[in-house]
């Protein structure tokens, strides 16, 4: 006799290559802007190699620069109270 669908076991889906080539070619690179932008703003600022850069480089390090609160806010705004977790929703 076999079991019910809902009392079989789950069985973890299988990976193939495809699924890392997604994950490495298009998630991480989006992924990792917001880091990769705090690095950028750190290092020019604590260098200060920011004023010998061209206008590309200034360009760069002004859509760091405006990256990096959006970030700090994103950061903050996941912050919630243990009371909106524990309580029911009514």
């Amino acid at each position: 006799m076999t079991l019910p669908i809902s009392e079989q076991p789950r069985h973890p889906p299988t990976r193939d290559l495809s699924f890392y080539v997604v994950l490495l070619l298009c998630v991480f690179p989006i992924w990792s802007i917001p880091i990769l932008s705090w690095f950028f703003v750190i290092y020019e600022l604590r260098g200060g190699y920011i004023w010998g850069l061209s206008w590309y480089g200034k360009a760069l390090f002004t859509y760091a620069l405006a990256e990096v609160p959006s970030t700090w806010i994103a950061i903050q705004s996941f912050k919630l109270p243990l009371r909106h977790l524990t309580t029911p929703v009514s």
